[in-house]
């Protein structure tokens, strides 16, 4: 038991839940290739599904349309800034729960508390590391996952 728990702190790329249970999808909104390459790379090979987008606009689009269990967005996209991504998100019913992870180049704490402001549950400062997407990422799917199944009025539409 002791090894296994030790692996997975060594190795958490080898791990596909911690719950045992299949890993959610996640949209990835980024403009830039190779982050948005890495940041997609990184979490599927944890075991999340993937998919990418590369503008403000396709991100709510996607989002709307396929209800992703976690959105891990960039704030400095094309066509719509990622902070009115955010707030969409957050004003629109069948999506408003979804966990979203701020990924942003921008370390100031005004950027930090105006993102939390607008209703993103966590933030990570580019350049990360890829193992501390992984556990941000898994921790917001785990308590959204809870969360969810605590509150079964909510129905099969909450997300």
């Amino acid at each position: 038991m002791a090894s296994s728990m030790l692996e997975e702190v060594l190795c958490p790329m080898k791990r596909t839940s911690r719950t045992g249970s299949e890993k959610p999808t996640v949209l990835i909104a980024e403009d830039d290739e190779i982050m948005g390459r890495l940041v997609a790379q990184t979490l599927s090979e944890a075991g999340f599904r993937t998919r990418w987008v590369t503008n403000g606009v396709d991100a709510i689009n996607v989002i709307l349309k396929t209800r992703p269990e976690l959105i891990v967005l960039d704030l400095v996209l094309p066509r719509l800034h990622g902070e009115r991504v955010c707030s969409m998100v957050r004003h629109s019913a069948p999506v408003r729960h979804t966990p979203i992870l701020v990924m942003s180049g921008c370390a100031t704490l005004e950027s930090k508390l105006r993102t939390y402001d607008l209703g993103a549950d966590d933030y990570v400062t580019k350049p990360f590391d890829v193992t501390e997407l992984i556990v941000r990422a898994e921790a917001l799917w785990s308590r959204s996952r809870r969360h969810r199944f605590a509150t079964p009025f909510l129905g099969p539409g909450w997300n």
